[in-house]
């Protein structure tokens, strides 16, 4: 019977061989968002390679859909959010409010959106205040007035669906540098 990897052991794999593919001007077509840490989102770690800068590590890369079909994706280096929201995408953990405690004005791998979430100040509610509830289309267009007023954002109809976890490649970076020394 034929062994196959665990996706989680592709995804780092593919990321450890970043740098040469990249040098040799070849990047695979397969779709695994990083954000890279010029705060752009890139379909995968060879092309943000390739535009000269390297895939964040240490946090997760979180899409939420949204009623309206569109999707807001945002970058989370709280680790109690990534783990909660990944019960969410295996169905462990029942769908739970997202709350974004601090918005500011500048995309930051949440493209074609102007805005981004803090990457820390973010939990999972049973509840909130209806004035926090809109869509990411809407603060677009409002933005001044939202983060002069409102700076919170909870999207009652929208849903994690997609969260790529990148805390353990932060590790391995760490032990192969500690072991270089």
């Amino acid at each position: 019977m034929k062994q196959r990897m665990p996706l989680g052991v592709l995804s780092l794999s593919i990321l450890w061989s970043v740098p040469a593919l990249a040098q040799s001007g070849m990047c695979i077509s397969q779709y695994e968002p990083v954000c890279g840490e010029d705060g752009q989102r890139y379909s995968n770690a060879c092309v943000a390679n390739r535009a000269r800068t390297s895939a964040r590590v240490g946090g997760a890369l979180i899409r939420l859909a949204e009623v309206n079909g569109g999707n807001f994706f945002f970058w989370s280096e709280n680790d109690l959010f990534i783990d909660e929201a990944i019960n969410i995408v295996a169905g462990v953990s029942r769908n739970r409010l997202p709350v974004f405690n601090d918005l500011s004005a500048e995309p930051e791998c949440s493209q074609p959106h102007l805005f981004h979430v803090d990457p820390q100040n973010m939990v999972f509610a049973d509840a909130s205040v209806e004035i926090c509830d809109a869509t990411a289309d809407y603060i677009d267009r409002n933005l001044d007035q939202w983060l002069e007023k409102i700076d919170q954002w909870c999207p009652w109809s929208a849903r994690i669906v997609e969260v790529r976890d990148y805390r353990k490649l932060h590790e391995k970076i760490e032990k192969r540098e500690r072991i270089r020394r």
